[in-house]
């Protein structure tokens, strides 16, 4: 197996930890438009986005603020978004839990 680079670009983040390229970018997008005032919040605490749908219907989107492209800060290497090891690390270390769902399960119940 290859070794983990230190500064990751998109496609690495799929290879070594299969995130999805395309769920940082709307990710960041979601970021971009609360950090712009442009969605509501709602009673719940939770932000949400009004758009269109290829069919032209206006939909509301509930933005996941917990997400890996929402709260983990990128750098730019001319076009290409690039995050660090260090800082991936740390958030899958946070976001991840150390029970199996079978133990979960047996801790509940």
């Amino acid at each position: 197996m290859r070794e983990i680079p230190e500064v990751l670009t998109l496609n690495d983040m799929s290879n070594f930890y299969n995130f999805s390229p395309n769920t940082i970018l709307r990710e960041r997008w979601e970021m971009k438009q609360v950090q712009q005032h442009k969605p509501k919040l709602g009673k719940d605490g939770f932000y949400y986005l009004k758009k269109r749908d290829s069919n032209g219907k206006e939909v509301t989107l509930k933005i996941n603020s917990s997400g890996f492209g929402f709260s983990v800060p990128a750098t730019h290497q001319g076009r290409k978004l690039t995050y660090r090891k260090a800082l991936v690390e740390a958030w899958l270390d946070q976001h991840t839990e150390d029970l199996s769902p079978e133990e979960r399960v047996s801790k509940i119940a």
